[in-house]
């Protein structure tokens, strides 16, 4: 074997070693403590890694933060685990999902979700691993979606869902968070509906029959009768 073929594929799979390592300590920190635990020092800490190993593998918090978002936290996780078969199964697993987020906050409010511990104004263009995060999740809500990623109903949902998480963190359980729960699940289906609406009418279907079967990718029979992709109790944030 050429030899420096053989050293080219140690120094890579070396580098992957440090770049999993990095990740990972970066993961463990922002579900442990938050995000905003996740300096540079501390990641490297975890790691048992240099600063200049750090910044071989990521140029700033902000882009180890976004590959953590990728890869690892829970409720982007299971919007990644929807159902791919149709786009109407897409949009349907996103509803469920919100709905069922929302759900476990009114069980449990003092949970530590990866969601949870963004700030409320996570949307706002924050630059660094706030933003990134937020980003990366907006993204993944948008796929298979009928309107466009831009359209505003993903970001606005997704600020009402962090915003209720934190919400509910400061009541107890009882009436008041319940009705409070209820409220942002109502909130977040209305902007669902509203971005169904602006697809019908973009599509020249201004009737009210399942939204399923107007959905780009022609119809989508028995969708609204599908088993739903997670069970409001097996979402674990």
């Amino acid at each position: 074997m050429d030899p420096n073929i053989d050293a080219r594929s140690r120094k890579a799979r070396h580098n992957a070693r440090v770049r999993a390592r990095l990740l990972s300590a970066a993961i463990e920190i922002v579900q442990t403590s938050g995000p905003r635990a996740a300096t540079i020092d501390a990641i490297c800490e975890r790691a048992g890694m240099t600063r200049g190993a750090f910044y071989t593998h990521f140029p700033s918090k902000g882009a180890i933060m976004a590959a953590a978002a990728r890869s690892d936290p829970p409720f982007l996780t299971l919007l990644k685990g929807r159902s791919t078969a149709t786009p109407g199964a897409l949009w349907l697993g996103l509803r469920y999902l919100l709905d069922a987020v929302l759900r476990q906050a009114e069980r449990d409010g003092h949970a530590r979700p990866l969601i949870c511990d963004l700030p409320e104004d996570a949307g706002d263009a924050q630059p660094g691993a706030a933003g990134a995060l937020f980003q990366a999740l907006l993204a993944e809500l948008a796929r298979g979606a009928p309107v466009a990623a831009g359209h505003p109903c993903f970001a606005r949902a997704l600020t009402l869902v962090i915003g209720a998480h934190h919400l509910a963190r400061t009541l107890p359980p009882g009436a008041a968070r319940a009705d409070a729960m209820k409220n942002a699940r109502q909130a977040v289906a209305q902007l669902l509906d509203a971005a169904e609406a602006d697809a019908r009418r973009k599509s020249g279907h201004a009737s009210k029959e399942p939204f399923e079967q107007v959905l780009p990718g022609g119809p989508l029979a028995g969708i609204g009768q599908a088993t739903p992709p997670l069970a409001p109790r097996s979402v674990m944030l």
